[in-house]
């Protein structure tokens, strides 16, 4: 049986906080095209104080993390998230949407095992976005090719805003479920 669920239940309670930020930011890109800060850095900060509050050894530790593995889970994506970020692929918003998830999980797990799971979490939801993407911005290309065919003097262009945190948060939950039944956290 994977680690993951071989901790207690109290010890995962974080990392369904995680993944609720996660979908929050989703619902709210969906709407708006958009994820807000003030969502995704209180969830941010709120990881990294549960994470110090809760491990805390003299009150009883209550979660399988710690500070440092939430605050370095968090960094790991901004590594790994700021190329597509520099490339204008991914929204600053949803860069930190993916980081508020990290410190949840470091919250909720070991470090070893929250990095592992984030990693896992953030390549499988760059992969999904990446594709969503493509399709995406062809379909927008041949949208516009076809309007200036139909009228060389068409001003107006097709939207060309993407939810990407839609996608980045279902390939990360995929990666989740993914890394925990193979056994890797």
């Amino acid at each position: 049986m994977p680690a993951l669920f071989n901790l207690p239940l109290s010890f995962q309670w974080p990392l369904w906080v995680g993944v609720a930020v996660a979908i929050a930011a989703a619902v709210q890109n969906h709407f708006t095209y958009r994820v807000s800060n003030l969502l995704t850095l209180s969830a941010i900060v709120a990881g990294w104080i549960a994470a110090h509050v809760l491990s805390d050894p003299r009150t009883g530790q209550l979660v399988g993390g710690n500070f440092v593995s939430s605050f370095l889970s968090t960094f790991a994506v901004v590594g790994m998230l700021v190329p597509l970020y520099a490339m204008n692929i991914a929204p600053a918003g949803s860069v930190k949407a993916q980081m508020a998830l990290g410190a949840w999980m470091g919250c909720a797990l070991p470090l070893r095992s929250a990095l592992i799971l984030t990693v896992s979490a953030t390549i499988a939801g760059a992969i999904v976005s990446t594709i969503g993407v493509y399709f995406y911005y062809r379909k927008q290309r041949a949208a516009l090719e076809a309007a200036l065919d139909a009228d060389p003097w068409v001003l107006e262009r097709p939207s060309t805003l993407f939810p990407f945190e839609l996608t980045l948060s279902v390939g990360s939950l995929c990666g989740i479920v993914v890394a925990a039944c193979l056994g890797f956290v």
